[in-house]
């Protein structure tokens, strides 16, 4: 058996008995962080260091489509009431469980929602894939707090005005749509709630998504804003997204302290950011960079720095990029690290800059000698008095950070 990171099983097609044989043979293997089960399935067995994530699904996925399961959600109910039971049984599991995926979430209703935030008593991360019934009309409870993470897997922004009167505060609201959400389906802002949202990231952006956003959070919330991702919507449509999320921007101006933006969207559609103009608060930007091009201009800075009148308060500067894509920055005769100069000489709010390099270089002594390298190249850039507050970083992967590269070719060999 290949061993990793991570492990998943569909309980429901094999036996029992098997099951738990494969979960006591991997019992040993430190290097399995996480083993994600199906909980209705089969009581598990495993030890403390496998007990993280849990996935709420039911057997008969054949069946999804029947419009009676569809309606009251009777299966995903099912399923998490025979969770939420196993759990009552085991403290082990109520002291390890951090994680629990929705699976079959187009039959999940807010009472779902609000049993497992209540009844899960150390869950960092709720993730719903599919689509929830937003036809479902429940009555109103009262909103619920989360300090954890609500990660939903998008195919129409009704479900997230759908989920969002679940709470009353998040932690950290992660969306990522599930396929091009170009089309239009007509949704009421009508009384919509305000939630408190301390971190949004968005893996993905479409007009609509951006609408509901702009009128449900909270605008005194706000700390911090990741915008990843790969967008494959055309440039005329991504452009709309842009331009509206720009503008929702300034709604967050006195609260918002950290960006983090992939360049390639504001590139991609020709748009300036705008609302960097307007936000007063923020402390710290960071710059995903995807791969240069050859023969082609560089213009992934230009849409942040090229403006005036950005505002003075940033103190940090944070780029990511792969180490091919830094030396074609800084050897690129139009030099596109020259309007983050001037914005550095007149602003004289920048304190400290980081540049992290994602490569797949994982001898330790190659790893030195490309930080030492890269920072002997920034520090003859940058201003003198910054020389000793620049940092570089190397992370091998790019993770959740992984660059738009719509329209720009391949990213650097590095980067994979």
């Amino acid at each position: 058996m290949k061993k990793g990171k991570g492990f998943w099983l569909r309980t429901e097609r094999l036996p029992q008995e098997l099951c738990e044989l494969v979960i006591d043979h991997l019992d040993t293997d430190v290097a399995l962080h996480t083993a994600t089960l199906v909980s209705h399935s089969w009581h598990p067995r495993a030890s403390l260091h496998l007990l993280h994530t849990v996935s709420v699904n039911y057997a008969r996925r054949s069946d999804w489509w029947n419009a009676s399961n569809k309606g009251s959600g009777r299966e995903t109910w099912r399923s998490c009431t025979s969770f939420l039971e196993l759990l009552r049984k085991s403290a082990r599991l109520q002291t390890y469980i951090h994680e629990v995926i929705v699976v079959s979430a187009w039959t999940c209703t807010r009472d779902v929602i609000v049993r497992v935030v209540r009844e899960v008593p150390h869950l960092r991360a709720l993730v719903l894939r599919g689509e929830c019934d937003s036809t479902v009309t429940e009555p109103g409870a009262a909103a619920i707090p989360f300090d954890g993470t609500l990660r939903l897997h998008l195919t129409h922004a009704a479900v997230l005005l759908h989920v969002l009167p679940t709470f009353s505060r998040l932690a950290h609201l992660r969306l990522r749509p599930l396929h091009d959400m170009g089309w239009f389906l007509p949704f009421d802002l009508t009384g919509s709630p305000h939630v408190r949202v301390d971190e949004l990231t968005l893996e993905g952006i479409d007009p609509q998504t951006v609408r509901v956003l702009e009128e449900c959070l909270d605008a005194s919330a706000m700390r911090k804003l990741s915008l990843l991702g790969k967008q494959g919507a055309d440039p005329g449509y991504l452009q709309g997204a842009v331009i509206m999320l720009d503008r929702a921007l300034v709604k967050f101006k006195l609260s918002l302290t950290q960006l983090v933006v992939d360049t390639s969207y504001f590139s991609v559609a020709g748009q300036k950011l705008s609302a960097l103009q307007h936000l007063v608060a923020l402390k710290s930007l960071t710059l995903i960079l995807p791969a240069y091009v050859e023969d082609k201009k560089y213009d992934q800075i230009e849409p942040f720095f090229s403006q005036k009148d950005i505002t003075k308060s940033i103190t940090c500067l944070r780029f990511v990029s792969t180490p091919a894509t830094f030396h074609h920055i800084l050897d690129d005769p139009d030099f596109p690290l020259s309007d983050i100069l001037h914005y550095i000489d007149v602003s004289r709010s920048v304190k400290r800059v980081v540049w992290t390099l994602v490569t797949n270089t994982a001898h330790p002594a190659a790893r030195v000698a490309l930080i030492s390298g890269t920072l002997r190249r920034l520090q003859l850039v940058f201003p003198e008095y910054l020389r000793e507050d620049i940092a570089v970083a190397v992370e091998t992967g790019w993770g959740s950070l992984r660059p738009n590269i719509v329209g720009f070719g391949e990213p650097d060999s590095l980067a994979h």
